[in-house]
């Protein structure tokens, strides 16, 4: 996984899904659709970059359920402050949490 898909310079919080609360990947896959449409044509959502709850507390950030309206499943990774102060430390986040991430493809 590259690091890029979880670096996001001067930003602490990383939107995730929750993927083993949805009854099925199905509404998951709708609402990456959904989202998808206001990145502009050139985007297109191909599965997710899997980490485990445990894994990333270890890693010292936190993960906050935050359901949205239209997104019932979402979550956040909230990583350390240092991250919006240092590029370093952004890219050592970032690539701890690619390096602990697995590749689920959609369905």
């Amino acid at each position: 996984m590259p690091p890029s898909v979880f670096a996001e310079p001067g930003r602490r919080n990383r939107s995730v899904d929750r993927l083993t609360r949805a009854p099925s990947l199905a509404p998951l896959v709708a609402d990456a659709d959904a989202a998808e449409l206001g990145r502009g044509a050139t985007r297109q959502f191909y599965g997710w970059a899997v980490v485990s709850v445990e894994d990333v507390i270890a890693l010292g950030c936190q993960v906050a359920e935050s359901p949205l309206p239209d997104s019932p499943y979402h979550a956040d990774i909230v990583m350390p402050d240092a991250v919006i102060e240092s590029d370093d430390a952004q890219n050592q986040y970032a690539v701890a949490l690619a390096g602990i991430s697995e590749w689920q493809p959609r369905p």
